[in-house]
């Protein structure tokens, strides 16, 4: 048996929150500078509702976080996720690997979490969100383990009753062909700007080539975890 203790959160409230506290937050700010005719207004709530929560992510989510157990056992799993004011066990999910058709997991390339998606044979989908991956207390990635104890399941039996492993996006055909189009579109738009206005280079040109990196980092990624279910 192998346990791992990490934290989880409800990542779907968390986008709730942060998608509102965007919006929100913009409108305020535009309202607010076409009032008192001060456009600084708007850049000071863009680094407010935009900026922030990037620079300062683990202090917004800390509210939607909850201790998680994991222990791996040889023919079961389970996630027992805790309450915050009491720190007893408020969720226990037992999961059987011979229950278990299909799972997909993701190690984000931009910050520290990992998403699990269970798929049973009976049709039941399980999703969690994992913080503080490799990091602190839990320098083993939850992934590993995961592919650790799936692996041998799937070595003691027939090729119907394994486990599959879902790939993500970027290891995808469709995924390639996503990011050949983004570079494609890179690349005019930078050979636009080249001729039609060669001595200023918007920032968002950085910001885009940035973001085309990280893609390409988390195709990387994806890649070689698909090369890991035997």
């Amino acid at each position: 048996m192998e346990s791992i203790q990490s934290t989880v959160i409800d990542s779907k409230r968390y986008a709730l929150f942060i998608a509102l506290y965007m919006v929100l937050g913009t409108a305020i700010s535009m309202w607010l500078a076409w009032l008192l005719h001060l456009f600084v207004i708007v850049w000071i709530g863009l680094a407010v509702f935009w900026v922030f929560p990037l620079l300062f992510q683990r202090y917004y989510r800390k509210r939607f976080t909850r201790k998680a157990v994991l222990s791996f056992f040889d023919d079961l799993f389970q996630i027992e996720i805790f309450d915050k004011e009491n720190n007893q066990p408020e969720k226990t999910e037992k999961f059987n690997y011979n229950e278990i058709q299909s799972f997909r997991v993701f190690d984000s390339s931009k910050d520290d979490s990992s998403s699990l998606k269970i798929k049973s044979r009976n049709g039941t989908d399980f999703a969690y969100t994992f913080l503080d991956q490799g990091k602190g207390k839990l320098q083993t990635q939850i992934s590993d383990v995961i592919f650790k104890y799936f692996n041998q399941y799937n070595s003691r039996v027939e090729e119907e009753n394994k486990i599959k492993l879902l790939p993500n996006l970027f290891a995808t055909p469709i995924g390639r062909v996503l990011i050949i189009c983004v570079a494609v579109l890179l690349l005019i738009s930078l050979i636009m700007q080249i001729v039609y206005k060669p001595k200023t280079i918007p920032a968002t040109v950085f910001v885009s080539f940035a973001f085309f990196i990280i893609i390409l980092a988390q195709r990387k990624r994806d890649v070689e975890q698909k090369k890991r279910m035997e």
